[in-house]
């Protein structure tokens, strides 16, 4: 693919030369430096347009990173024939898989920006997404990220926001002390196709863990944001890509892995105690076991049985929970709605009754965006 055809991969979300010429220069006046990093392994027939997504951004990244951990598809010539095209993209290429998280940790540590956003290859951003995150870096400089909403697309049938609990519903700088006091409503408020981190914060934290795998970058999100605060904009700003395997699907429906993660976790959050509110280690059990069910419930490519099983094993449920799941996921075409229900009334993962509050709110947020067409 040569250098044209790669700028008219998705026409819809490309700009003119001219225009993309005046707001790297506004940009660049603002004095914040941030970069897009793109982790991918064989995501060549998804890759094109994550990275047209970035080249139609209204406020151009200064830098964008692509870490490719050996791949064996086409997406070298791909992401190569958008390099051609841009001076400020780089390329890291491994010659030996070494995993998302240490291609993360390795981009964070070469970078020289002030802050970095990690875009999966499989995902897209909203073209407003680094300008209206960057209007909040200059209201906010001290912040440990600013997040925004995102849309899922893939495998679902009607449109879906996330995060399902809004940390708030207009813009807003959240302090350190409003974050810690939220996780007793809800925690699972960073979308990592749409979380920006302030890379100082993130260095001095120690990046990354690699063993936390998917995790990772959640976990970290939460500790900057309880430690700095954080800015969140309710709008949808990127689109998170779900086909049964996202590198986050993947470990957190694995019951065996998900167990492991959490362990971790566990352990991390005793580590500092002083962060999080007191019972925090519980409720963060709960809300990963509901996310993790929720995915599986959700993944309709799967037979109902065997997602009743895998639910059932993420969840160590009993026997007579099992014939539950099993007969509740039969119920198509909405079966997979009352496990959800089900799922919310077991095991709690955040304040219904705020849920409830932002239905309007949501609903909005929806209106304001048009529905997504690849």
């Amino acid at each position: 693919m040569n250098c044209a055809a790669a700028m008219l991969l998705h026409r819809h979300m490309t700009i003119t030369l001219a225009q993309k010429s005046s707001r790297e220069n506004e940009y660049r006046r603002s004095g914040s430096r941030v970069a897009v990093v793109v982790p991918n392994y064989n995501h060549g027939h998804f890759i094109g347009e994550a990275l047209s997504s970035i080249a139609a951004q209204t406020r151009a990244p200064d830098v964008v990173l692509i870490i490719d951990d050996a791949s064996t598809d086409d997406s070298i010539a791909i992401i190569s024939s958008f390099i051609d095209c841009h001076p400020t993209w780089q390329l890291i290429r491994h010659n030996v898989r070494q995993g998302v998280v240490i291609g993360q940790n390795e981009a964070l540590r070469q970078l020289d920006v002030d802050w970095v956003t990690f875009l999966g290859a499989d995902d897209i951003l909203h073209s407003s997404y680094i300008e209206r995150a960057g209007k909040q870096i200059e209201l906010a400089p001290d912040a440990g990220v600013i997040c925004g909403c995102c849309e899922t697309i893939g495998d679902v049938a009607t449109r879906t926001l996330r995060p399902m609990l809004l940390p708030a519903t207009t813009t807003r700088a959240i302090s350190a002390s409003q974050f810690r006091a939220l996780l007793m409503f809800g925690d699972n408020y960073f979308v990592g196709t749409t979380t920006m981190f302030r890379r100082s914060a993130l260095l001095d934290a120690g990046g990354f863990d690699p063993a936390l795998g998917a995790f990772a970058d959640g976990f970290q999100a939460k500790q900057l944001a309880a430690r700095f605060g954080m800015v969140f904009i309710p709008d949808i700003l990127g689109y998170w890509r779900t086909h049964g395997q996202n590198y986050s699907v993947l470990t957190s429906t694995n019951p065996s892995l998900m167990e492991e993660k959490l362990r971790l976790i566990h352990q991390a959050i005793g580590l500092n105690q002083a962060m999080f509110p007191t019972g925090y280690s519980r409720l963060f059990d709960r809300r990963a076991r509901f996310g993790s069910a929720r995915l599986v419930t959700l993944t309709t490519t799967i037979p109902a049985l065997e997602r009743a099983r895998q639910i059932a094993d993420l969840l160590s449920a009993n026997g007579l929970e099992r014939r539950w799941l099993a007969a509740l996921l039969l119920l198509e075409p909405f079966g997979k709605w009352a496990t959800l229900a089900w799922l919310t009334l077991r095991l709690r993962p955040m304040s219904l009754l705020r849920l409830l509050n932002q239905l309007r709110s949501r609903k909005l947020i929806l209106a304001r965006t048009s529905n997504f067409k690849p």
